[in-house]
């Protein structure tokens, strides 16, 4: 930006206004300018170990998986909360894979992100919320699929292992509406 003078007019309000600061405008001028390249080196992560579902999660994280109820009734509304907490691309953590059997009806995840951009990385928490009722009585064992990703800190792969739910459903009501 540079100042330019105005020229002076007969114009009663450029007269009343003569004072240096309102004489003055500024105006944008263009100008290239040039640096020197900036290189970045990039390392390929390596393979995933055997059994590694790995997904692009890089950084460091932990798991929480909590069921509201251990105990319910048939066509009670259960809901199975997934927590993914820590420091890297969270944004790229994919909705755990569960296991569901037949007599139990499960809906796609609610997703949910509170993440915090930061020169380091981004930092936070993805929570997935997946409802499910259960139909029949009987125990049931859902298990979770494990969660890989890898730690910059420790040159490594990180396998959490897979919890297994496990949820024992007594009779209920007969109608097939949920109670949500």
């Amino acid at each position: 930006r540079v100042q330019v003078k105005r020229q002076r007019s007969n114009d009663p309000f450029d007269q009343f206004f003569n004072d240096p600061f309102f004489n003055n405008s500024i105006r944008d001028v263009k100008y290239a300018i040039k640096s020197d390249p900036v290189k970045i080196s990039v390392k390929e992560l390596p393979a995933p170990p055997a059994g590694c579902t790995f997904n692009g999660a890089v950084g460091k994280f932990t798991r929480e998986v909590v069921l509201d109820k251990k105990e319910t009734k048939t066509n009670e509304a259960v809901t199975l909360k997934i927590k993914f907490s820590g420091k890297g691309n969270i944004k790229l953590i994919d909705a755990p894979v569960i296991n569901t059997p037949p007599d139990i009806e499960a809906y796609e995840p609610k997703v949910s992100e509170n993440i915090t951009p930061a020169p380091g990385g981004a930092s936070g928490t993805k929570r997935f919320a997946y409802l499910l009722i259960p139909r029949k009585t009987g125990e049931y064992k859902m298990p979770v699929e494990s969660f890989c990703y890898y730690d910059i800190g420790k040159k490594s792969y990180v396998q959490i292992p897979a919890p297994e739910i496990n949820i024992k459903v007594a009779k209920g009501t007969e109608s097939g509406a949920a109670t949500v």
